[in-house]
């Protein structure tokens, strides 16, 4: 194997977490012969050089993050990860990083596959489904496109699929570009019901707790998983929410319809002009300090920074999100 392919699905580390993100998917279970995994890594290194070709060798170049279970946690890499830890591992790169999903469908079915396209089709992300021309496509995926960005193909060669990929990133990159936007919104929508969520489940008692989960059926480890990131929460169903919300006394469809930031101060805009033209701080930069700073305002409180000073802002930049 060549020192490329050793390092498969591991470009786009030096890019940071505010990257766009491609999640790549495939069978990894069934490939019980060492033809079969070297069949299945020589086809997910076609993915990666088509991902790297149109995104970072693009004319106009616009770097992604790439992950795959083959590269972390593919079964016969004996790396003595549970079940559990794989589980949490993939579900935290789909439901809090991923901006697409390209599933690879080769060798048979897969369970995991299956459940990582339902998550995406939860969350509303392109989706690429590709497979050599002779595989029985099932009819449920297909009829699937009519309601979520499915698109599906074949191909026939390995120039095919690397033609396909790169097609496909091409047609769906604006989406794939707005990811990282998309989930800043998504983290200041829901950081705020996160936190009361998680605030009012640590006041309840051993035996409260245990109610809770009687009454709502929902798993203890699904309870704090929902609770431990607003991205997270901001996956879950609709039924999760309404659930712990009725069980908590917390109305969840009211916390989450819009509503309008408060303003910064014009002292403190100016305040931020001129920390963005001291400390270099680009355009960009400047915009998500802002919208921080502006979640900060919408929580209330009387120990936070008063935001009037190129000190101020330098710090509150500082502080962890």
């Amino acid at each position: 194997m060549t020192d490329d392919q050793d390092n498969l699905f591991v470009h786009g580390e030096d890019l940071g977490s505010d990257a766009p993100f491609v999640y790549v998917a495939m069978p990894l279970s069934h490939l019980n012969t060492a033809e079969e995994r070297q069949l299945v890594h020589a086809l997910a290194h076609i993915i990666s050089r088509a991902i790297q070709d149109e995104t970072r060798g693009a004319a106009d170049a616009w770097p992604v993050r790439v992950h795959s279970p083959i590269m972390w946690s593919a079964p016969w890499n004996n790396d003595n990860l549970t079940p559990e830890q794989i589980y949490c591992r993939n579900t935290g790169h789909l439901w809090e990083d991923a901006d697409a999903l390209i599933v690879l469908g080769v060798k048979g079915a897969s369970l995991g596959a299956g459940q990582e396209l339902a998550w995406a089709c939860a969350l509303h992300r392109p989706i690429l489904y590709v497979c050599p021309e002779d595989t029985t496509i099932s009819r449920q995926l297909l009829g699937a496109q009519n309601e979520h960005d499915i698109v599906v193909e074949t191909y026939e060669t390995p120039e095919g699929l690397r033609d396909i990929v790169g097609r496909w990133l091409a047609s769906r990159r604006h989406s794939i570009s707005d990811g990282p936007r998309r989930r800043r919104a998504q983290t200041l929508r829901f950081t705020a019901l996160t936190e009361a969520f998680l605030a009012k489940w640590k006041l309840l008692s051993v035996e409260e707790q245990a109610h809770i989960v009687a009454t709502t059926r929902i798993a203890p480890g699904r309870i704090h998983r929902i609770f431990s990131s607003p991205l997270v929460l901001a996956a879950a169903s609709a039924s999760e929410l309404a659930a712990l919300g009725g069980a908590l006394g917390i109305d969840s469809v009211g916390a989450l319809m819009p509503r309008r930031l408060p303003d910064l101060q014009p002292q403190q805009r100016a305040a931020l002009g001129n920390a963005a033209a001291e400390l270099g701080w680009d355009a960009r930069t400047a915009l998500e300090i802002e919208d921080k700073a502006r979640l900060e305002l919408a929580r209330g409180g009387t120990r936070r920074l008063p935001l009037a000073s190129i000190q101020d802002w330098a710090t509150f930049r500082a502080r962890p999100t």
